[in-house]
């Protein structure tokens, strides 16, 4: 654009000088071949004529000027407009790029938020592991091909973390908290959606140690809890439907509710336990030795 502008003054320039050199030329050979006027006459016409020209050279560099400064405007504005288009394509290309870039598959997904959840299950600090366990259940209602795995998950959680111990009497346990963790894990095992479960598969949580915890309304069919410690355990309106209570420990349970259809119960202590509100169920005689695993 500088080169346009440049190169436009320098012929303007170089124009006009001609014409003036070349109408003072013309001026002074015509006025010499002239007879009849004197020297002072002649200077007063050639400096006449040379003002006529000058100001006839002067108005066509005015016009001249106009024109460049036109088509240098027209020029620039050209460029801005095509700066803007251009740019203008570019956001559109952009933007289409980005709709046409493929995305992270769904599964893959799944797959980062399960193994990160995974991790963070085996954190040491309890609030971390409280959020995994929710993690854990998001993924399973997000996947259905993983709900299956993440309740075995959970169910191993607390098989793990909250084993049974026979060293203490029942007695000592009736103010004993369940773990915060060991809780979520059992309150999302509970509430899952069970038609998501695979045929002759069975909630694994035998020989656990689940003494005070809430399980009111939780889905439990058909889980296995042989050998578990559940004294204490509010089970108001649970599904106990086929589950397997084998040589449990149901000392002061809470049944109110509860459905025992088909439940297996051989061996269960269920001294002090109350099926109604208060209708306490025949104790068993095998004395509970059940008690709280010491740590997690």
């Amino acid at each position: 654009m500088s080169f346009i502008k440049t190169n436009g003054l320098t012929t303007l320039l170089a124009f006009v000088s001609v014409i003036f050199i070349l109408s003072f030329t013309l001026i002074i050979l015509f006025f010499e071949n002239i007879q009849g006027f004197s020297n002072q006459e002649k200077i007063e016409y050639i400096t006449q004529a040379l003002t006529t020209i000058a100001i006839i050279i002067g108005g066509l560099a005015l016009i001249l000027n106009a024109y460049y400064t036109s088509r240098l405007s027209l020029d620039e504005n050209h460029s801005l407009l095509t700066q803007l288009l251009s740019g203008t394509i570019a956001w559109d290309n952009n933007i289409a790029n980005c709709i046409n870039q493929t995305p992270l598959a769904p599964q893959e997904i799944v797959s980062e938020r399960f193994s990160k959840a995974i991790e963070q299950l085996g954190n040491e600090k309890i609030e971390t592991r409280f959020a995994a366990i929710y993690a854990l259940e998001r993924i399973a209602k997000d996947s259905p091909k993983d709900h299956w795995t993440i309740m075995e998950i959970l169910a191993a959680f607390i098989r793990e973390n909250a084993p049974v111990n026979r060293e203490y009497e029942d007695e000592s346990l009736q103010s004993s908290k369940l773990p915060t963790d060991i809780q979520t894990a059992l309150t999302v095992i509970g509430r899952r959606n069970s038609s998501k479960d695979p045929v002759n598969q069975k909630l694994d949580l035998r020989n656990t140690d689940l003494c005070n915890a809430d399980l009111t309304e939780a889905n439990l069919s058909r889980a296995i809890f042989v050998g578990a410690n559940l004294q204490w355990v509010n089970f108001t309106r649970v599904n106990l439907s086929e589950a397997d209570l084998s040589v449990t420990c149901l000392c002061g349970s809470i049944l109110y509710e509860a459905n025992l259809q088909k439940a297996i119960l051989p061996e269960a202590n269920l001294q002090g336990a109350v099926r109604q509100k208060s209708e306490p169920l025949p104790s068993h005689p095998l004395r509970c030795q059940l008690g709280r695993h010491s740590s997690l």
